[in-house]
This record gives C-alpha cells, structure tokens and sequence, in this order.
C-alpha cells in the first residue's frame, strides 16, 4: 500500500487535506476533509470528510479526467468537479461524505 499527501493547506483555525492511497488490490482511494470555523459556520459541524474510490481497471480513464482539467486550464481541480467528472466519465462511482 502506498500513500500520497495530495493537498494541505489552511490556517490555524481552519484547512483542507486530501490524501490519496493505492491499494494492494490496484483501486486508488482519495480522502478528504475541510475542517475549522468556516467548516462549521458553513455545514453546522466542524469538519466535513469525504472519499471515492476508482476502481484498478478505471485508473487511465481518471487520469485522461485530470489531465483534460489540468491542460485545460480551469483553474483548481475542486473535489466536486472532480467527483462529477469522474462519474460522467465512469458512469458509477463508489464515493460518499460525511458531516
């Protein structure tokens, strides 16, 4: 199993991380959470999980999904574009929050 810091930022009071894992059985798992003050003013609770999961046999589809995103230029890849773009191109996609 191997694992990756993809993102994290924030402040004292307040940030995101996101962390991505492979698997043994080859499934790329992301996880995430937004955490702090404006967490909670926002969404009622002082951190907000989230994760997806994409499957061994659709790495290369999610790949082409970020690298038209990220040569497109669109700006930040946000977790809900990026899970709306996968499940376009996937068609399902094995994903879930938590508040």
């Amino acid at each position: 199993m191997t694992q990756w810091t993809i993102l994290e930022q924030g402040r004292e009071t307040s940030g995101t991380r996101i962390k991505a894992e492979l698997k043994e059985n080859g499934d790329l798992y992301l996880s995430g959470v937004d955490y702090g003050d404006d967490i909670e003013e926002s969404m009622g609770d002082w951190d907000y999980e989230y994760w997806l999961t994409i499957p061994a046999k659709d790495l290369a589809t999610a790949l082409v999904v970020v690298a038209r995103h990220a040569m497109g230029q669109k700006g930040p890849l946000f977790w809900t574009t990026l899970v709306n773009d996968l499940r376009e191109a996937l068609g399902t996609l094995d994903e879930g929050s938590w508040i």
